[in-house]
């Protein structure tokens, strides 16, 4: 009886502990994705500044 007893004590999960780890997780994750992008909005951004575009160059075109 009292083996029985400690198996299912074992058994008993903390629910509010184990939704409150899920909530943090995704909280995390929404953060990264937001991150994410905006630094992918800032790399797209700096990389438009340095692109050299058509007829902008200091060379002369040969004839």
């Amino acid at each position: 009886m009292r083996r029985e007893r400690l198996l299912i004590k074992k058994a008993q999960m903390n629910y509010p502990l184990i939704g409150l780890i899920i909530v943090v997780a995704i909280a995390i994750v929404i953060v990264l994705i937001k991150r994410n992008r905006k630094d992918q909005k800032e790399f797209e951004h700096e990389l438009d500044k340095t692109e050299i575009h058509p007829g902008t160059d200091d060379e002369p075109k040969a004839l």
